[in-house]
């Protein structure tokens, strides 16, 4: 990560913050951004998909949490699970920041309510995950990874606010 973070408004509903590393620096403010919208929301819903290297980070950190977890987490190729955001500390912060680095295609949804999270697994099971159809109709944040490695992505419902504290 360098010092040059800065948060990107490309549209009412998308941004992105670039230049964060897989480094200490890099996941303490990783931590620090979802921290943000853990705090604004009440359920989180993760996705993730294509795994980069060895997992034993993540499983370590995925089993000593695994009480907290309102699903099944499965991990190989693909993960998923949702939590409550009142059951997330620091721990589960460190397992989405191991998370994110260890996926090349992570999404965390962070919902305002169940009957949000309700229909996002519905999209879900129907395939639909591009960000502008699901922030168009469900109240939610969503973080995720595209091309770009170090690139944050951050898609909200046009009634929300990015509200990002870099």
């Amino acid at each position: 990560m360098n010092d040059s973070i800065e948060f990107v408004r490309y549209s009412n509903v998308l941004g992105s913050i670039k230049s964060v590393q897989e480094n200490y620096a890099g996941k303490v403010f990783l931590s620090r951004i979802l921290f943000q919208f853990l705090d604004k929301t009440n359920f989180l819903r993760v996705e993730a998909m294509r795994a980069n290297y060895s997992l034993d980070e993540v499983k370590k950190l995925e089993q000593q949490n695994r009480s907290k977890f309102r699903s099944v987490i499965d991990i190989e190729e693909r993960m998923s699970f949702s939590i409550s955001t009142s059951s997330i500390d620091d721990s589960v912060v460190e397992l989405l920041t191991a998370i994110w680095f260890a996926f090349e295609q992570p999404v965390f949804y962070f919902l305002m309510d169940v009957e949000s999270l309700v229909l996002l697994q519905e999209y879900l099971k129907e395939n639909i995950r591009y960000y502008g159809q699901i922030v168009e109709k469900i109240d939610s944040i969503m973080l995720f990874k595209s091309t770009e490695e170090d690139v944050i992505w951050i898609a909200k419902n046009k009634n929300r606010d990015f509200g990002i504290n870099l």
